[in-house]
C-alpha cells in the first residue's frame, strides 16, 4: 500500500473484517431465523445484500493488499449479480435474484417488499464496486472515486438521521427505497474506510495535510457531526414530550447550533491566532539570523558562496557579481549555464554532480582568467539526516597567500643556494686545517 503506515493499514483491515463478519452473521440470522441479526429494525437486510457486502469487503481488502487477479474475479462476480438484479427489477428477466436465497423465509416473514434488496441499495453496491475498480486501475484520477465514495456516504447520513428521528415522511420513503439500518451502517463504514485509504491523494490531501487547514478540518468536522446528531436527537425528543411545534423546534435547534458553532470557531480561531503569532515570531527570528549570517559572510571581502539545489539551480549567493567571472550570475540560473564558458567551469560542474550523487568534499585551486587571481574552491554536500538537498560552493581569494608562499619558496631557494655555496667554500680550508691538526697530533705523541 503506497505511503500508508502499517497501523493505518491494520485499521482498514479491522473495519472491513467487521463488515464481512457481520454480513456472515446476517446470513446465519436468516438461516436460523434470528430476528436480532437479520432485522434489528425494520426493514431487514436481504440475504443477497449480505453476500454483496462480503464480496465488497473482500474486494476492498484485495485493493489494499494489491491482489489484482482475485480482485478482478470478485468485482466481476459482483457486477454480474447486479446486472441480473437490475434486469429482474426492470422486468427484463422473469425471476428476481434477490429472492433466490432463503425464499421460504422471506415469504414467511411477511411484508416481502421490505425484505427485498432495494434499487438504491443495488445502486450503492454498483457505485462502490465502480469506485474500487476506478481506483485500482487509476483511470481516471482518484478524485472521481472519492466523489463516488462521498455520494454513498451522504446517502448513509440521510438514512441514519431518518432512522434516528423516525420521521413519517421517511417511513413512507422506506416503502419504495427500503434500506435497513445495518445496511446503512455497513455502507457508512465501507465508504469511510475507502476515503481513509486514499488519504494521501485527491481531495483527501486537504484533510490529511499536516498544515493548519488540515488539522482544523480533522478537529472540527467530527465535532460538528456529533453536535448535529446530539442536538437533533435531544430537541426532537423534547419537542415530542412538550408537544412543541415544528417551527419552534427548528428555531431552537438553529439557535443552539449557531451558539455552539460560534464558541467552537472562536476557540479554534484563538488557537490558530496563537500559532500564527508564534510562527511570525519564529519567522522574524529566522530572518534576523539570516540577515546576520549574510552580513557576517559579506564582511569577508574575498569570500564568495553559492548554494545549488538538487536540480543544479543556483538558489542563493552572498554576492551577485563575482569579480573573477566575466558574466553576472542571477539566482535561478543553472550552474551549468553560469560556468559553461569558463576554463575551470567543467571542474566545478563535475564536483557539484558528484556531491549531489553522494556526500562528498572537494577542495582545489583555480586561477581566474579575468583578474589573474588565485582562488581556493571548496564544494560540500548539503544534506538532511537521509537526503542530499544541494551543494555549497565557496570561493576564497588566496592570491596574497599564494604570493607569500611563492616569495617564501624563492627565499628558501636562495637560502639553500647560499648555504650550499658557503659549505662548498669552506670545504677546502677545513680540509687543510684537518691535515695540519693530524700532523701536530702525531708530533705531540
Amino acid at each position: 500500500m503506497k505511503n500508508c503506515t502499517k497501523e493505518f493499514k491494520r485499521s482498514i483491515l479491522i473495519i472491513q473484517l467487521s463488515v464481512l463478519v457481520y454480513s456472515l452473521m446476517v446470513l446465519l440470522g436468516w438461516h436460523f431465523e434470528l430476528e436480532a441479526l437479520r432485522m434489528p429494525l425494520s426493514p431487514a437486510m436481504n440475504p443477497l445484500t449480505a453476500i454483496n457486502f462480503i464480496l465488497l469487503s473482500l474486494c476492498m481488502l484485495l485493493v489494499v493488499y494489491r491482489k489484482k487477479l482475485l480482485f478482478n474475479i470478485l468485482v466481476g462476480l459482483l457486477g454480474i449479480e447486479l446486472l441480473v438484479y437490475f434486469l429482474g427489477a426492470f422486468k427484463v428477466l422473469t425471476f428476481q435474484v434477490d429472492l433466490l436465497l432463503f425464499h421460504d423465509e422471506l415469504i414467511s416473514a411477511g411484508s416481502l417488499g421490505l425484505k427485498r434488496m432495494a434499487l438504491n441499495t443495488a445502486l450503492s453496491f454498483l457505485l462502490s464496486g465502480a469506485l474500487l475498480l476506478l481506483h485500482y486501475n487509476k483511470k481516471p484520477k482518484t478524485y472521481v472515486s472519492q466523489i463516488i465514495a462521498f455520494a454513498v456516504l451522504s446517502q448513509t447520513f440521510f438514512f441514519i438521521f431518518g432512522y434516528l428521528h423516525k420521521a413519517p415522511e421517511f417511513l413512507s420513503i422506506l416503502e419504495f427505497f427500503p434500506m435497513a439500518i445495518n445496511t446503512t451502517i455497513c455502507f457508512f463504514l465501507f465508504s469511510l474506510s475507502f476515503l481513509a485509504y486514499t488519504y494521501d491523494s485527491g481531495f483527501m490531501t486537504v484533510i490529511s495535510a499536516p498544515y493548519m487547514g488540515g488539522v482544523s478540518i480533522r478537529r472540527i468536522l467530527p465535532v460538528f457531526i456529533v453536535i448535529v446528531f446530539i442536538l437533533s436527537y435531544v430537541i426532537t425528543d423534547l419537542s415530542e414530550a412538550e408537544h412543541w411545534s415544528v417551527e419552534i423546534s427548528v428555531a431552537l435547534f438553529s439557535t443552539v447550533f449557531i451558539v455552539l458553532s460560534i464558541v467552537f470557531l472562536f476557540t479554534t480561531g484563538a488557537k490558530l491566532n496563537g500559532k500564527d503569532y508564534l510562527n511570525k515570531q519564529y519567522e522574524d527570528q529566522i530572518n534576523r539570523l539570516s540577515r546576520r549570517m549574510a552580513a557576517s559572510i559579506n564582511s569577508f571581502e574575498n569570500l564568495y558562496i553559492i548554494n545549488v539545489d538538487e536540480n543544479m539551480m543556483i538558489t542563493e549567493m552572498n554576492r551577485n557579481i563575482l569579480d573573477f567571472i566575466p558574466d553576472r550570475i542571477e539566482s535561478g540560473a543553472l550552474i551549468k549555464e553560469a560556468f559553461k564558458n569558463i576554463s575551470f567551469g567543467d571542474k566545478i560542474i563535475t564536483c557539484v554532480e558528484q556531491c549531489l550523487e553522494k556526500e562528498g568534499k572537494f577542495d582545489f585551486n583555480i586561477q581566474s582568467e579575468l583578474n589573474h587571481h588565485f582562488y581556493n574552491v571548496s564544494c560540500r554536500s548539503i544534506h538532511t539526516d537521509s537526503d542530499i538537498i544541494g551543494v555549497a560552493i565557496a570561493f576564497n581569494d588566496v592570491t596574497e597567500l599564494m604570493q607569500v608562499q611563492h616569495s617564501l619558496a624563492q627565499s628558501n631557494a636562495e637560502l639553500e643556494k647560499f648555504s650550499y655555496s658557503i659549505a662548498h667554500d669552506l670545504r677546502s680550508p677545513l680540509g687543510v686545517i684537518r691535515g695540519y691538526s693530524q700532523i701536530l697530533s702525531c708530533l705531540i705523541q
